[in-house]
């Protein structure tokens, strides 16, 4: 959570040049890497970190059977857990409601190499 409070502080205590990049650090927090800035890094991107990206943009729910990815999310790209049960079977997450990270999501996603219907299917078949 203290990625998301970094960027209105990096935004208002920041010279021009943050100003301008502050999508891309965003972008940078969510995937947890550089931001892609071409066509082949956006395919080299792999499940978890396209699931990060949908996931600012789409409010999806996992379950039991997706728990790694779920815990991921929370670990490395900015998921906010809100509750895990005593037992740890279940957790609530949701993704941060953070318009910087949402742009930053649309322009990765907005990229043509990204395959949203693809990436989705294969997170419903696993």
């Amino acid at each position: 959570m203290t990625d998301v409070i970094r960027f209105a502080t990096r935004y208002m205590k920041g010279d021009e040049d943050i100003k301008k990049l502050i999508i891309k650090f965003a972008g940078e927090k969510l995937l947890c890497k550089a931001f892609p800035s071409s066509k082949a890094f956006v395919e080299a991107l792999n499940h978890v970190e396209q699931m990060a990206c949908i996931s600012v943009r789409m409010p999806l729910e996992f379950n039991l059977r997706s728990r790694y990815m779920e815990k991921t999310l929370v670990e490395r790209h900015l998921r906010v857990c809100l509750h895990v049960d005593p037992e740890f079977e279940t957790a609530i997450t949701i993704a941060p409601s953070e318009p910087l990270l949402a742009e930053a999501s649309f322009l990765i996603m907005s990229n043509p190499a990204f395959n949203l219907p693809g990436c989705l299917l294969k997170e419903l078949e696993n």
